[in-house]
């Protein structure tokens, strides 16, 4: 069981390496992915983190990050169409590529090693 958990974090590491995420950083991608169109405060509860760092990780796999700088470009944010003070959360182009990537690389051979 721990080395098929040390063959999915190798994985991730070639498909996300150049973009520098963390493990973390894949977590809340996948989080995304799973929960499209979710708000901040309950993409931070589902994750059992806080929600400065999720919104920080959030930045970080969008357009800017914290820094001011470019960001990953993997997740893009709108308004909630029902709560307009609120934002929601989804997968760009770019971040369901890499996400299924790193899923093809997960199941090549047709079975799934995790």
């Amino acid at each position: 069981m721990l080395g098929t958990a040390a063959q999915v974090l190798a994985t991730a590491k070639q498909v996300f390496d150049r973009d520098r995420l963390s493990v973390r950083l894949v977590q809340t991608l996948v989080a995304v992915a799973l929960h499209d169109e979710m708000p901040l405060f309950d993409l931070a509860a589902r994750l059992g983190g806080n929600v400065s760092t999720t919104h920080a990780d959030l930045q970080h796999l969008g357009t800017i990050n914290p820094r001011g700088q470019p960001g990953c470009g993997f997740i893009t944010q709108r308004r909630n169409p029902i709560y307009p003070l609120q934002n929601v959360y989804e997968l760009t182009p770019r971040g369901r590529r890499a996400l299924s990537a790193l899923v093809a690389s997960m199941t090549a051979g047709g079975r799934c090693e995790a």
